[in-house]
């Protein structure tokens, strides 16, 4: 019989918001993921490079650094080039075509649903390790 335990992954969440990285934490904890966060770009982005993270869920609006820059910036450095990112944003912020061109296609719309989260996660977790 197979193991179904999953293995572990660390995920670094980035938002300005102190209840979305309360909400986003328990949820991953909960599923036996280590979690480290920051509440500005420019620290998720220090974070990242330190500790290089098996994925990134990343808010869009934020002070310091947009979620934006953050991802062209992880793009163009080769540890963390192939680091799965996650874009949360607000639906007033972001609509329609706008969300198609962001730069990752792993996206997702606050509010939220905490099963669309884990699900997505996964899938990013998932699609990471068969590269």
């Amino acid at each position: 019989m197979e193991d179904v335990k999953k293995k572990e992954k660390l995920v670094l969440i980035v938002d300005d918001e102190p209840a979305i990285i309360e909400i986003v934490e328990l949820l991953l904890k909960t599923e036996g993921h280590q979690v480290i966060c920051a509440m500005n770009g420019e620290d998720g982005l220090e974070l990242a490079k330190k500790h290089q993270p098996d994925a990134m869920i990343l808010d869009v609006m934020m002070p310091k650094m947009s979620g934006y820059m953050v991802t062209s910036l992880i793009s163009r450095e080769k540890p963390l080039k192939k680091l799965p990112i996650m874009l949360l944003t607000a639906t007033a912020q972001i609509a329609g075509n706008v969300m198609l061109q962001l730069p990752t296609k792993y996206k997702l719309s606050k509010p939220f649903k905490p099963e669309e989260l884990l699900s997505m996660l996964e899938k990013m977790l998932k699609e990471s390790t068969e590269q």
